[in-house]
C-alpha cells in the first residue's frame, strides 16, 4: 500500500519522539484483516505504539477466533501493541476491553474511568 511506504519514510526522517499509529484491525465490510507487515519495518530508536481497534475481529477472525491482533507476532521490540475491543460488535456483549502489556495497563487501572465503569453483566459472558 502506498500510504504505508509514505508513513515509513516520514517516520524515518521526522522529528524524534514517540509515535502512536491508530487503525482498525480489519475491514468490517469485507471481513478481511488489514496487512500489518509494514509494522515490522518501523524505524528503530523511535518508540511506537500501534493502537488497533479489533472490535470486528475478536470472536470472528484470527486463530481460534481470538481476533486479528493475534496475527501480529513479528513486531519489533520498540513497537508496543495495544488492542481495544468493543465486545458488542462481534460478540454481542455490552462491554469493552483493552489488551496491552502491564506497564500500559497499570495507569489505566488507577484512573477514574476504570473505577467508574461497571463490569459486563455475567449473563452476557
Amino acid at each position: 500500500m502506498a500510504w504505508t511506504s509514505g508513513l515509513l519514510a516520514r517516520l524515518a526522517v521526522g522529528a524524534p519522539g514517540p509515535v502512536v499509529i491508530v487503525s482498525n484491525s480489519l475491514d468490517p465490510l469485507r471481513l478481511e484483516p488489514y496487512d500489518f507487515g509494514w509494522a515490522a519495518h518501523l524505524p528503530p530508536g523511535r518508540p511506537t505504539t500501534l493502537l488497533l481497534d479489533d472490535s470486528h475481529g475478536l470472536g470472528l477472525a484470527g486463530p481460534g477466533r481470538a481476533g486479528v491482533a493475534t496475527l501480529l507476532t513479528a513486531l519489533p521490540p520498540h513497537v508496543h501493541l495495544v488492542v481495544v475491543n468493543s465486545l458488542s460488535e462481534a460478540l454481542g456483549v455490552p462491554a469493552g476491553a483493552v489488551l496491552a502489556d502491564a506497564a500500559f495497563i497499570a495507569p489505566l487501572r488507577g484512573g477514574p474511568f476504570f473505577g467508574a465503569r461497571s463490569p459486563a453483566v455475567p449473563a452476557y459472558l
